[in-house]
């Protein structure tokens, strides 16, 4: 699948997915693009770059920005062994 990304037409390895009218979006993939690493340890993922960070559960819809509790309107899914972000975390 193709996605455009800061206005440039980019490959995901995963497709987006429709649940319960929420628009899920590959995690890895996403935070990638916008330059951050990946850390993943038993259903939590920390994504940092420079001196932000954001920390993702898998099943709960909480997540932190910099160490600011945020709620997302849908929660973080593995499906098929990929983390699924809601895109309201854009």
């Amino acid at each position: 699948m193709i996605g455009i990304f800061s206005g440039e037409l980019e490959k995901l390895n995963c497709t987006p997915i429709l649940k319960n009218e929420a628009l899920l979006i590959p995690a890895r993939w996403f935070f990638e693009k916008l330059g951050y690493e990946v850390l993943y340890n038993d259903g939590v993922c920390i994504f940092s770059k420079d001196d932000k960070a954001v920390t993702v559960t898998q099943e709960s819809a909480d997540i932190t920005f910099d160490g600011t509790a945020h709620t997302l309107k849908a929660v973080c899914e593995n499906i098929g062994g990929n983390l699924y972000i809601p895109s309201d975390i854009c």
